[in-house]
């Protein structure tokens, strides 16, 4: 087998292979279940040898998936208003932006137009 201490493989004998969940997981999804247990024959320097295992179903914990959207909502929102915020603070008020906008020519018109009305 070589120098190496630990080997990995897949093989189909040792997880669940349908598609739909075991009866009993089925039944009972918040409870743990063994579901079954197996034997993988083999040799090694030419003796039998058999790989013994079982497959166990464990919840997963309660709860922590939703805290875990909620925080991750929470920090969305957070970073939109803070965006929102930033910008509305940067922004210009709008009679200013409008006469920077306009071209001198016009901009003077107007200037001229403002005086002779008072």
């Amino acid at each position: 087998m070589g120098q190496r201490e630990a080997y990995d493989w897949h093989d189909h004998r040792i997880h669940w292979m349908s598609q739909t969940l075991p009866p009993k997981i089925a039944a009972a999804k918040n409870q743990p279940h063994h579901v079954f247990d197996w034997t993988i024959p083999g040799t090694f320097e030419g003796r039998p040898l058999r790989i013994a295992g079982s497959l166990d179903y464990e919840p997963p914990p309660a709860g922590n998936s939703r805290i875990l959207v909620i925080v991750g909502v929470l920090i969305a929102l957070a970073g939109g208003a803070a965006i929102v915020l930033r910008r509305r603070r940067e922004r210009k008020p709008l009679a200013s932006f409008a006469e920077a906008s306009l071209s001198d020519g016009t901009a003077r018109r107007l200037q001229r137009s403002k005086r002779r009305k008072r």
